[in-house]
């Protein structure tokens, strides 16, 4: 879990995300297709300098989500 700014640059009460670290871009792929449906984009999938693939959104039931490898 980690928090996260707002566009102010001021972390709210509520603003949490769980973030999910995979072994592998599969099983990424996997779990983000499993969540995709009706869910609200934060980032695209990109590599980062510290990942080949990073991923934030929002899902279905508004739980926020950061997956990487």
């Amino acid at each position: 879990m980690n928090d996260f700014g707002n566009n102010e640059g001021n972390t709210k009460a509520s603003g949490y995300q769980l973030v999910v670290q995979f072994e592998s871009l599969a099983q990424l792929e996997e779990s983000y297709e499993a969540l995709l449906e009706n869910s609200i984009p934060i980032s695209p999938k990109q590599p980062t300098d510290y990942s080949p693939c990073v991923v934030q959104f929002i899902d279905k039931f508004g739980t926020r989500w950061g997956f990487f490898v």
